[in-house]
């Protein structure tokens, strides 16, 4: 009689392990497939409270054989969810960053009832992610930190660029958005000063917080800790270094 709500509640929960994984860099195809099999039979006849506790078991403890959180102090997963844990997500895996981005704007999208390229109904939604080429509705990631030289200047000191650190910091979770191809192609290499009229018209909720092109009214329907305020460039035209921890908390807070 419950088939219905366990497959969306198993799914969800599914989601999520996934996503946990994934955020603490602790993915492996490989140790995924071996987590996924013995999960499969645990929840199999349970109710969904049972069910649901065993994929909490079941990541607790993969996390736990790779060292990745501590024996013994956790057994649920939202317990997991903390800034000091997530502060580095970084944008590793191309399709999961724009999944992410996609999942924040149809989350914000339904907070706001209003309107986003990521709010389409999931059939089209699909096609668009997937999408690749020069094609106007396709879904393209886009780095905040382009490979502008008064983007690398910041990375810069007595003459000798840190390109390691750059790299890093350029694809922090945080520092990184969706654009719609043509507006990705049009800002491939500008600084931010010149990406924030694209990043305002992008139909991106995400987006428009950012540059502060979300109205008023709009931003106050959101709960205080998306209540972002906008970041504008420096005099050199770029995004300002000392607020990267600042996009990496307020993109944790969505995620959350």
């Amino acid at each position: 009689p419950n088939e219905k709500p366990k497959i969306t509640a198993i799914a969800r929960k599914f989601d999520q392990i996934h996503v946990i994984l994934r955020l603490l860099d602790a993915y492996d195809s490989n140790e995924f497939q071996r987590l996924i099999y013995p999960l499969n039979a645990a929840i199999r006849e349970k109710e969904i409270a049972a069910a649901l506790a065993e994929v909490d078991k079941t990541l607790i403890a993969a996390l736990e054989s790779t060292g990745t959180i501590t024996a013994g102090q956790h057994k649920e997963a939202r317990e997991l969810i903390e800034y000091e844990r997530f502060k580095g997500a970084t944008n590793k895996w191309l399709n999961f960053s724009k999944y992410i981005l996609m999942r924040i704007d149809r989350h914000l999208a339904q907070l706001l009832d209003k309107p986003s390229f990521a709010s389409a109904d999931l059939e089209e939604l699909e096609a668009r992610f997937n999408r690749t080429g020069n094609k106007r509705h396709g879904m393209h990631l886009e780095h905040v930190y382009t490979q502008h030289a008064k983007n690398k200047a910041l990375f810069t000191k007595d003459g000798v660029f840190d390109e390691s650190t750059f790299q890093q910091t350029r694809n922090l979770l945080g520092m990184v958005l969706l654009l719609k191809d043509k507006h990705n192609l049009s800002s491939n290499d500008d600084v931010y000063a010149d990406k924030r009229d694209p990043y305002s018209k992008s139909n991106l909720i995400w987006n428009e917080l950012l540059v502060g092109h979300l109205q008023d009214i709009d931003a106050r329907s959101l709960p205080p800790e998306l209540q972002l305020q906008k970041i504008d460039a420096t005099a050199d035209g770029v995004f300002p270094r000392e607020k990267i921890e600042e996009r990496q908390r307020a993109v944790f807070a969505a995620i959350k």
